[in-house]
């Protein structure tokens, strides 16, 4: 499968989006995290978290649901996701 995701195999992501964003609609990120899942084989690289109602940025209220990175911080279960997974070593050539 080629396309955008497919420079993302392999690299842990977590999607996060409000399902209210005026801004970019919520079908974009559903439609990158299954192709970054169908890309993964399934396993724990890929998560997607929809927020019904996501908060409106700070300072840009036209901008209604589109601040899921403050919700998204406050998730505790995502640092602990972050750091358990790593670069893998780069192959030496020397």
């Amino acid at each position: 499968m080629r396309g955008p995701a497919s420079g993302l195999q392999g690299v842990p992501v977590w999607l996060f989006h409000g399902a209210n964003d005026a801004v970019l609609p919520v079908r974009c990120s559903e439609g990158t995290a299954a192709a970054l899942k169908a890309l993964s084989g399934g396993d724990d690289l890929v998560r997607f978290t929809r927020y019904e109602t996501a908060p409106d940025p700070p300072g840009y209220p036209h901008a209604t649901g589109h601040a899921s990175t403050i919700p998204a911080y406050a998730t505790e279960a995502l640092y602990p996701w972050l750091l358990s997974h790593s670069k893998p070593e780069a192959a030496s050539g020397l």
